[in-house]
């Protein structure tokens, strides 16, 4: 098995469409060009892709790391151009958000993109034209179980550690960036046997109601390698996060979303010094860590900085489904158990103001008939962050 060096991991917020917490596999250091610390410089993000618009950028002023805000900009003409004289000039849809028509352009390998601004004031920028690459498939996207030591805990936790392979490049020096999508399926602890408004106890005829929910998030960062230094361009057991079985995450279904962008050494290197100047910063979560030249330049003043990058990558991606780890896997999240406050909440409930019947009160029984009035998240996964609604990609066992 071909190794695909180190792995680094670090955490900090970006203010666009790459997010949080960024990890990093690579051999090369770089020195940071931070500048602009204090000036309020233009910041662009955005992208094109092979895959389907509507493509999104984003343009904001910089503010100082000691005291970072988000301020966008608006009124800009903001248009992608290809190499055929292909064009598309975003709309405004929020203030310093612009974005491609639904039917708008969309990126075509082997062609080349650009992206041009133009100021209220009348100040051009762009970037250079870049070649958008055929992308790359995914051979497979994996889990194997993985034990981490807990902090003054006489056990280790068992958690999914993914994995991703892909298929073999055609260049030797491919440079890869992941992004990933997690949904994953819960349940509350207890059954919803009544619901409690106008000062009437309900009987619910579907106890399960609002038993089973379903959640979808982004996992904050993305993930960043390259083939330079191996024998093939092939990317095997490439490292991605740990879901952990202190959480509901891996209770019951779990389904992974994997974006593999292929993209160029420019980029990479980019990405790769915003990490490494986040990695030597003493603050991690510094709003706008970036202050690096990307590559949207001022054609008239080659000393203006202008922060971010117009990213042209080609994209394949995969999802998976893992079920609950099996025997002798255990877990370790915490789960509701009703006390003798719950029983009592019961009763107490009727001398309180009764609330309306878009927000009830939900009870539940013990095995004994026994009502209670447990922590509302007991008996409603909606309050969890999820939906009942079940995703329309979703395969059951």
């Amino acid at each position: 098995m071909k190794s695909v060096t180190n792995h680094i991991e670090t955490i900090f917020p970006l203010i666009a469409i790459l997010e949080i917490c960024l990890l990093i596999s690579c051999e090369e250091r770089f020195t940071p060009e931070i500048e602009g610390k204090d000036e309020k410089l233009l910041v662009v993000e955005g992208m094109i892709t092979n895959l389907p618009g509507p493509y999104t950028v984003t343009l904001s002023v910089s503010s100082s790391p000691s005291e970072p805000f988000y301020t966008p900009i608006s009124g800009y003409s903001v248009s992608i151009q290809d190499d055929a004289g292909n064009s598309e000039t975003l709309s405004e849809t929020d203030p310093g958000t612009y974005l491609t028509s639904l039917n708008g352009i969309q990126g075509i390998s082997g062609r080349k993109y650009r992206l041009v601004l133009t100021s209220p004031e009348g100040k051009n920028y762009q970037t250079d034209y870049e070649m958008l690459n055929e992308p790359i498939k995914i051979d497979s996207v994996y889990a194997e179980i993985e034990y981490t030591q807990i902090d003054e805990s006489p056990y280790q936790l068992p958690g999914y550690r993914f994995f991703v392979d892909a298929k073999e490049a055609q260049n030797d020096s491919t440079c890869f960036l992941w992004r990933l999508e997690e949904t994953y399926q819960y349940e509350s602890d207890f059954k919803i046997y009544f619901s409690y408004f106008d000062r009437i106890v309900h009987p619910v005829i579907n106890k399960d109601t609002l038993k089973r929910c379903w959640l979808t998030e982004k996992i904050k960062g993305f993930y960043l390698t390259n083939t330079f230094s191996l024998s093939s361009p092939e990317v095997e057991r490439f490292p991605f996060h740990l879901v952990p079985t202190d959480n509901r995450k891996l209770s019951i279904r779990y389904s992974l979303l994997t974006w593999q962008y292929v993209i160029s050494k420019e980029a990479y290197i980019f990405w790769h010094k915003v990490i490494e100047q986040n990695t030597e910063s003493d603050d991690l979560f510094t709003k706008q860590p970036y202050q690096i030249r990307g590559n949207i330049y001022n054609p008239t003043d080659n000393g203006e900085t202008v922060l971010g990058y117009f990213l042209t990558a080609a994209v394949s991606q995969k999802r998976i489904f893992v079920n609950r780890p099996g025997y002798p896997i255990e877990m370790y999240y915490p789960k509701c158990e009703l006390n003798i406050n719950d029983y009592e909440n019961y009763g107490w409930m009727f001398l309180g103001p009764a609330p309306p019947a878009s927000n009830p009160l939900f009870v539940t029984e013990d095995a004994n008939g026994e009502r209670a009035l447990t922590h509302q998240a007991c008996v409603n996964c909606l309050l969890k962050g999820g939906t009942t609604e079940k995703p329309e990609f979703w395969i059951d066992y």
